[in-house]
């Protein structure tokens, strides 16, 4: 028996910028529990139509994963799913000069029979939550991130880096950068799956994401509202486009569905003067 899941919530809005560069697949208003691939991606670039890049990203991989259902199963499946889609951009960038260039962040989830597949490039990022508490999350590719991984710089001082909004991997037709592709085979009734650009993350760090996805023991909350909630968190507080899909799932193969989670005891609200471990305004490929 196949992961099924409650009906999938998303937004897709351009905050404080002139124009929306995000992306979102299924396109907001068109989601169904009979959905098994879910994008968001995140225009890079500016002039170099990064609308596009992230509207053509979530139209090529929806597209063909229509046509190759079982074709996002592996590393190398998502490898030539991502060349089909360079293929089209390039095509693009023949056709307008304007676009050369072009590119785009990128968070993919697949839902398989009883687990999780997930691919992910730049810094637009996933997140699994179980229970008010995050057990995985993608690691955002980014420049400064590899120099904290070498032990050069703190988590601190990359707050304050002046390349801190270098993104080291992205999706264009010029840049073979591999996505990280991981399978998760520890999914359970009630998680949930957070999708969302950097965009969100200026405002919603860890902690708070935790708080609004464990209001599920409220009887009163839904996945809608707490979508509303998040949406909120966002609106006039982030310097960028902010888009996010919440995916929550409902059974796993023959295991009982949940309405909500086991009654427990809500935390406090936390503090919300924190910042997220390393802060975005804007990203651009290097």
């Amino acid at each position: 028996m196949s992961i099924t899941i409650y009906q999938p919530v998303c937004f897709n809005e351009t905050g404080n910028r002139t124009h929306n560069e995000d992306s979102v697949f299924p396109p907001p208003g068109h989601a169904t529990v009979a959905d098994r691939l879910f994008l968001v991606c995140d225009g890079v670039g500016g002039e170099h139509r990064g609308e596009v890049a992230s509207a053509e990203a979530c139209r090529c991989l929806s597209e063909y994963f229509a046509q190759n259902p079982d074709a996002l199963a592996s590393t190398d499946q998502v490898q030539q799913a991502l060349e089909y889609t360079r293929g089209v951009f390039e095509s693009i960038e023949k056709q307008d000069p304007d676009s050369a260039g072009m590119a785009t962040t990128l968070t993919l989830l697949l839902l398989l029979d009883n687990k999780v597949a997930m691919a992910h490039l730049g810094d637009s990022r996933i997140y699994q939550v179980r229970e008010g508490r995050i057990i995985y999350q993608t690691r955002d590719h980014k420049w400064v991130n590899e120099l904290i991984a070498s032990g050069v710089i703190t988590e601190e001082q990359a707050r304050e880096h002046p390349k801190k909004n270098v993104i080291t991997r992205v999706l264009s037709a010029s840049r073979p950068d591999q996505a990280d592709f991981k399978i998760i085979d520890d999914v359970r009734a009630g998680d949930y799956f957070f999708l969302c650009t950097d965009g969100v993350l200026e405002r919603v760090y860890d902690g708070l994401l935790e708080y609004h996805l464990g209001q599920v023991s409220s009887e009163s909350a839904s996945t809608e509202s707490i979508m509303a909630s998040l949406r909120e968190e966002c609106e006039g507080m982030t310097n960028d486009n902010f888009s996010a899909y919440l995916i929550q799932i409902e059974s796993v193969g023959t295991e009982e569905s949940l309405v909500a989670i086991l009654d427990k005891e809500i935390t406090a609200q936390p503090d919300r003067s924190a910042p997220p471990p390393v802060h975005i305004w804007e990203s651009r490929p290097m």
